[in-house]
């Protein structure tokens, strides 16, 4: 229903009337006027007429509003009127107004008179109101025609649940209900356009269109990038004599870090053949890159045959990150006959992770490793949410696909804008609870209106929607683009410079020579031997130009949607448009970033387990490319012989450990910069946060409380902390309380104007008002000595929250009998007991006792003199007795200046024992946190807040499954859970905290702040929170020794740490096992005379007191001259002795760690690693690669590999074996041998050396 502001719209009407519009669309339409009026006392009308504002002169129909029944339970009225009880279809004004006070209603039942009452009868209205209007209609299916239509059928009468009418004909029919969409006033529109007074929608679509155009722009430019990546790159190492075509494509994974920028090499076996080591690599495009698919072309002498296995991997050159490699799977088609096989890994090349290896033997997959659920999960979700998700797609667009960046932002929006204007068209006409054929289940509802608005609303959004996406995705190009494997082939001619006979548009090298072949095969009769060609289906698309169709489209969709959401805007007004636009982005929202992930999940589950479809690779490449015409050289028609085995050397164990390590150090690395960057950054918004919270006014605040209340050093008993005796108390309350609890004059006399309900300071407001609360103990809550009971029978010790006094009295705390029951002194509201839940109070802990939340209370919601008389009266009424055990002074204000709240307490505890302990407390808290300048970037920070938790929720999520019980191990641990359990607890109490204030404030704005209302639930979630801030400060700034334990002096101190826990568990024991019998000494000897040791918890604070130099010495020496002896002892022992063993046990421990290297942290080595990184990204040093994996032919393959040597080198190697020769010459025969002969050196060598002329031992002692 749509709520109409009448109350203020008739205010500045000269007739105060507020009127509304609506249609009749057809004959026998039943209409249901379905209004909630908010106030039920009134004394509204309805008017309604169809060609102009009706009034009572002139109208079609009227009906006192008070005269309508309503339904048992329901809050709505309902209207029921028939299309010929009024004037038929059309369109029809309807007024609401309502008759003043004085105004005779009767005068309205006769029609003659009714036309004789004046307008001026109105007075604005009292009350808002909630509209709808439900149209209904009769039909029934004419088979002819095959239409719905309403001849012959005529409607009677119309109830809410029944609809009677009268039909000629007996056929089949039924009844249809519509929810009219908001209807325009075209002329209120034209006459209510300025910018000022609509300046939300005008905004919206302003920056709605901006952000269309900018992204237009970006996706344009992307476009272009993405058409360079078409097309398969030629290998670098293709050779020009090599025929024989494959199609290699390479998809790497979408794990985190699956890119590489190492270089790929592989091997490819065949049944027939089997290749040389080959390089995967594109010098013009960045290849290998996260859920990527490159394409290339790869060259062979001839055909391999079958494909089997694939031996691939890389030589970690790749700087960081980039040196490992997720590869999915890689697909290898035969161009020539069209076959294809496929090699699936979905396996880590790297050395840190998975089993370390950067070399995989992957086996061609089979139709059933095709088909396996995991694989084809998750290379189809990733395709899915890159391609079928309209909005991630503009960004995750996989190049290869024909519907362009540009036609997807144009589909988005398209979408976007007409989703937008259903959502206007039916803005608050759909009930929120179903009629009574409607369906509830729990919390979720649904009507026929809302099915009916749904299914209407998807029509109108989803049929252009996808017309729209289906012309783009099959529009074919104007023009095929060359074949890749055609542009492969001429790439690499031209870089082997081959290309002086061949020009664009030519045949292939030798496809003359084959057709000339082919020829003289024919005219001999021979037939050529041909490479069957498996033929691709084309799929179906539709011609070029229906593209521009597709963008007509999208242009008329956006227009249009632009002019009526302008004309919604206008007719919405800004207070609704921004509601509406608030509904709109939340759903907008909910939609992209759940609902389509989820169905896309759900529909490739379902696809993965039942369809099983293989064909991952298939796309728009091929559609929109030429067929490649490709020469058949009869050297592939016959199966060689199969090369000799390539040999390679692999990667020793020791080269793979080295490059695990320097990997292993990487990782680190950029984890623990990451882990201080994100750490650095969450404390950063969570200390904002927390001091944000925190204002130094808080402290003036509290501070000008205290002096106004307290009144401290004063002498003319208004100082509280000179209260001793009930007598005094009663002068406090007269006097010292009073003073400043109500506003006075002026310094001059003068009345405070619109200052009620502020403090005296006038400064600080009131919220409610004060109350005095007394805290009584029972009789006889403990025992009487035996020999002293003939003096006395009462005794009342602390109440101790269980001995509170809970009945009620008469005065003087009598009981009352039925003789005085309804007596005036037993009806005395301060005597009767009011329970904690009544006052909304909590227990609470003083200087003396725990006190419960109820009491007998006094409320000082009077004038000052009312006050003091009725203080008066309950003294003399003895109010405050030998029962009494506090008397608790309670209220809140709040400072507008510094949106600060106070709270204010005073406490006179009374002592068993007699005499009274004054207390107070005064704090200034802030419990509204979204009122000023910085309101957005305090809700941005929660937000990042919140995110920031369950980031590192998920984090220790993960490091727990993955290290298992290992992981509470460590201490750190403990502290990771504590942060993120308080940051919980944090957001808890916030939220907490927030509902609270609002109830509170709620009262406050109900009773125009005079009511009773009480913050302390909300400033004890405050204090609670506050501790939890602060707990969280503390371990998180502790947490830095973690993040910075690369750096050697915090390793050495956590070191130290760890090295003497042992000793210092035992010292600690000792330590206090001594210090808590100096405590129970203390406290046994001193607890009935100083303030300190009066309970056992002081007695502990105070010996620590002691220890740290700060004690009453003079105090004690008076009480007994034991006592101090045992102070000398007890400091001796203390801080003497144990805090020197305790420093002793540290610097031990501290100089073995800084000497013993073993017990250092490894990760002292991360600095220096950080420092050379550094350089490098400075420029300050080159950088360090890591050596590639030399790859080794241990034979040679075939002439043509030989004949590849380096010239040079083969032209020096004569002379340096002459020079060989020389030197063993010289070495071993003196020079006598005659190396330059030939035939001399060949006797010398294999017929015992006769040109040398040694003896044998000497030949032999040579050689």
């Amino acid at each position: 229903m749509e709520d109409v502001s009448a109350v203020e719209e008739s205010k500045s009407l000269r007739i105060p009337v507020v009127y509304s519009t609506f249609n009749m669309m057809e004959e026998n339409t039943v209409l249901t006027i379905q209004l909630k009026i908010k106030k039920p006392d009134h004394r509204l009308f309805l008017l309604i007429h169809n060609t102009k504002l009706p009034s009572f002169s002139d109208h079609l129909f009227y009906k006192y509003l008070k005269t309508v029944p309503m339904e048992n339970g329901a809050d709505t009225m309902e209207i029921v009127l028939l299309s010929k009880e009024l004037a038929g279809p059309g369109r029809y004004f309807m007024g609401i107004g309502q008759f003043s006070d004085t105004f005779e209603t009767n005068l309205m039942s006769n029609k003659e008179k009714r036309k004789e009452v004046n307008m001026s009868e109105c007075v604005p209205l009292g009350t808002d109101y909630s509209l709808r209007f439900i149209s209904d209609g009769v039909a029934y299916l004419n088979h002819t025609s095959v239409s719905w239509e309403s001849d012959g059928i005529e409607v009677v009468t119309a109830t809410r649940d029944l609809t009677v009418m009268y039909t000629s004909h007996l056929t089949s029919f039924g009844a249809g209900m519509f929810i009219l969409p908001n209807t325009i006033d075209f002329n209120y529109v034209f006459a209510n356009m300025a910018f000022i007074d609509n300046l939300t929608i005008y905004l919206t679509l302003i920056i709605s269109l901006l952000f269309f155009i900018v992204l237009l722009i970006w996706a344009r430019y992307k476009d272009k990038r993405d058409f360079m990546k078409l097309g398969g790159a030629p290998l670098p190492d293709n050779k020009v004599e090599d025929k024989y075509l494959y199609e290699v494509l390479v998809v790497t994974g979408n794990h985190k870090c699956a890119q590489t920028d190492s270089n790929v090499q592989f091997i490819l076996s065949g049944d027939r053949e089997e290749t040389d080591i080959r390089t995967l690599a594109d010098e013009s495009r960045n290849t290998f890159r996260k859920d990527s698919v490159d394409d290339f072309v790869l060259a062979v002498p001839r055909p391999l045959g079958p494909l089997q296995f694939l031996r691939i991997w890389h030589d970690t050159s790749g700087s960081g990150s980039n040196a490992s490699w997720f590869l999915s799977y890689v697909v290898f088609r035969d161009v020539q006959t069209g076959e294809k096989f496929e090699f699936i890994n979905n396996r880590w090349l790297a050395v840190e992770m998975d089993d370390g290896q950067i070399e995989r033997l992957i086996p061609v997959a089979g139709k059933e490793q095709k088909k396996e659920f995991n694989h084809l999960f998750l290379n189809t979700s990733n395709k899915n949410i890159a391609d079928e998700h309209l909005w991630f797609s503009i960004f995750l667009r996989p190049h290869r696909s024909r519907f362009s960046r540009c036609q997807r932002v144009a589909t988005c929006f398209a979408l976007l804008f007409l989703s937008m204007l259903v959502d206007a068209m039916w803005y608050e006409r759909v009930p929120d609870q179903p009629g009574t054929q409607g369906l509830s289940l729990g919390p979720f509802h649904l009507s026929p209106d809302q099915i009916a608005v749904v299914l209407i609303g998807n029509l109108i959004v989803f049929i252009p929607s996808f017309l729209i996406a289906f012309i783009f995705r099959k529009s074919g190009p104007k023009k095929l683009r060359k074949n890749r494997f055609v542009q492969a082939v001429r790439k690499t001619k031209m870089l082997h410079g081959d290309m002086s006979t061949e020009e664009e548009g030519s045949l292939l090298p030798h496809q003359e020579q084959q057709l000339q072949q082919q020829q003289e095969s024919e005219t001999s009769g021979n037939q050529p031997i041909i490479i069957e060609r498996k033929e691709k289906k084309k799929k179906f698309t539709l011609p070029w130009w229906m593209f521009l169709v597709g963008w007509l489209l999208v242009l008329v969709c956006i227009g249009a949607s632009i002019f009526f959401l302008l004309m919604y805007g206008i007719m919405f007004g800004n207070y609704k448009t921004t509601k509406w636009l608030t509904s709109l982005v939340i759903s907008f929202f909910t939609s992209i970033l759940f609902v389509e992930p989820v169905k896309i999940f759900l529909t490739t589950m379902v696809l993965s387990a039942i369809c099983k479809k293989g064909d991952l690779d298939e796309d728009d490449a091929d559609e929109d490319e030429e067929d490649p015409v490709l020469e058949q050289d009869e050297r592939w028609l016959h199966p060689g012989g199969r090369k000799p085995t390539v040999h390679r050397q692999k990667l020793d164990d020791e080269t793979l450990a080295r490059l695990r390590e320097q990997r292993r150090k990487e990782v680190e690395m950029w984890s623990i910069l990451k882990e201080i960057f994100t750490y650095c950054i969450f404390l950063w918004i969570f200390l904002t946060l927390s001091y944000g919270n925190r204002d130094p006014n808080a402290y003036f605040l509290q501070m000008n409380l205290r002096q106004s209340f307290i009144h401290e050093g004063y002498l003319d008993d208004t100082d509280f902390t000179k209260v001793t005796n009930a007598n005094r108390l009663w002068l406090y309350l007269q006097k010292g309380l009073l003073r400043n609890l109500q506003v006075g004059r002026h310094y001059n006399g003068d009345q405070p104007i619109y200052l009620r309900g502020y403090l005296n300071d006038q400064a600080n407001r009131m919220m409610g008002y004060t109350i005095i609360r007394q805290i009584r103990v029972m009789p006889n809550t403990c025992q009487v000595p035996g020999k002293l009971r003939q003096f006395t029978e009462n005794c009342a010790s602390y109440t101790n929250i269980i001995n509170e006094d809970e009945d009620d009295y008469c005065s003087h705390w009598s009981h009352p009998n039925p003789y005085t029951y309804n007596t005036t002194s037993c009806n005395i509201p301060e005597f009767k007991y009011t329970t904690a839940n009544e006052l909304e109070a909590l227990a609470m802990w003083g200087q003396r006792d725990w006190y419960g939340g109820g009491g007998y209370v006094i409320r000082l919601n009077e004038e000052v003199t009312s006050i003091r008389t009725r203080l008066h009266l309950l003294q003399r009424n003895g109010w405050i007795d030998e029962y009494t055990r506090a008397v608790l002074i309670e209220f809140s204000v709040y400072n507008t200046q510094v949106n600060l709240f106070g709270l204010c307490l005073l406490i006179a505890e009374f002592t068993p024992g007699g005499g009274i302990t004054p207390y107070f407390r005064f704090e200034g808290i802030r419990l509204l946190q979204h009122i000023n300048t910085f309101a957005g970037f305090v809700i941005t920070l929660q937000v990042a807040f919140v995110l920031f938790v369950i980031y590192f929720t998920l984090r220790e999520i993960y490091y727990m499954y993955k290290q298992g019980f290992s992981y509470w191990r460590n201490y750190w641990s403990y502290a990771e859970v504590a942060i993120l359990l308080a940051c919980y607890t944090a957001i808890l109490l916030y939220i907490f905290r927030h509902f609270a204030t609002m109830d509170q404030l709620k009262v406050f704005e109900k009773t125009k702040g005079i009511g009773y209302m009480r913050m302390q639930f909300a400033a004890l979630l405050d204090e609670l929170y506050g501790y939890v801030v602060g707990f969280i400060v503390f371990v998180g700034t502790l947490k830095f020794i973690k993040l910075l334990r690369f750096n050697k002096r915090i390793g050495v101190l956590s070191a130290t740490l760890s090295q003497c826990w042992d000793d210092l568990s035992g010292f600690l024991m000792a330590f206090f096992l001594c210090f808590f019998s100096f405590v129970a000494m203390f406290y046994l000897m001193l607890n009935k005379y100083l303030d300190g040791f009066y309970n056992f918890v002081t007695a502990v604070e105070t010996c620590f007191s002691m220890m740290l130099g700060k004690f009453q010495f003079e105090e004690m020496k008076q009480i007994s001259a034991f006592i101090p002896i045992m102070f000398f002892i007890f400091v001796l022992c203390n801080s003497w002795v144990l805090i020197n063993l305790l420093l002793t046990l540290i610097i031990k421990s501290f100089t073995k760690v800084k000497y013993d290297l073993m017990n250092q942290p490894n990760e002292y080595e991360m600095v220096a690693f950080v420092w050379g990184r550094m350089q490098i990204l400075l420029g300050m040093s080159g950088p360090t690669h890591t050596a590639p994996v030399v790859i080794k032919n241990d034979t040679v393959q075939n002439e043509a590999d030989g004949m590849a040597q380096d010239p040079k080198t083969l032209h020096d190697f004569p002379n340096k074996v002459d020079k060989f020769l020389d030197h063993i010459n010289n070495m071993y025969f003196d020079g006598k041998l005659d190396v330059s002969n030939k035939e001399v050196l060949k006797n010398s060598m294999y017929q015992g050396g006769s040109s040398y002329q040694g003896g044998d031992d000497d030949y032999e002692r040579k050689f």
